[in-house]
């Protein structure tokens, strides 16, 4: 992964470790927590998966609310120099996508999350952050 380094203005080949990535992700469940997001999920996929390594899955009670997680997520990791890949999502703020090459989160409306179910597509033995209201 190449990181841009604006305290030095070059850029700089950075490989990862497992334990930077995942301190990552445990950023990004606190961040989502903060928030007050909702049925916080997050799966380690690194040997199934060819587009990231962890999927961390929320949902927000509203689309201001679901924006302003992503707002959240966005600000954290770019202060701590986190390169985000893309951001997707519909008009209506009902899923959002962001892509962090190594994590990739998905914020959904309660209403979105329960149409897509993206989580029962992912193996549960995957699972390494269970919320316990997610619990199923």
């Amino acid at each position: 992964m190449i990181l841009y380094r604006a305290e030095i203005g070059i850029n700089v080949r950075e490989e990862r470790t497992k334990l930077d990535i995942k301190t990552i992700v445990d950023e990004a469940i606190g961040v989502c927590e903060d928030a007050k997001a909702e049925k916080i999920l997050a799966f380690e996929v690194g040997g199934t998966s060819v587009l990231t390594d962890y999927y961390v899955i929320c949902s927000g009670n509203s689309t201001t609310h679901v924006r302003a997680i992503v707002e959240r997520l966005q600000k954290k990791f770019r202060e701590a120099g986190v390169e985000l890949r893309s951001r997707e999502g519909t008009a209506g703020n009902e899923w959002i996508i962001i892509d962090y090459n190594d994590i990739v989160v998905h914020v959904f409306s309660a209403e979105s999350r329960e149409r897509y179910n993206i989580e029962a597509l992912i193996d549960k033995s995957h699972l390494i952050y269970p919320d316990s209201s997610a619990a199923s």
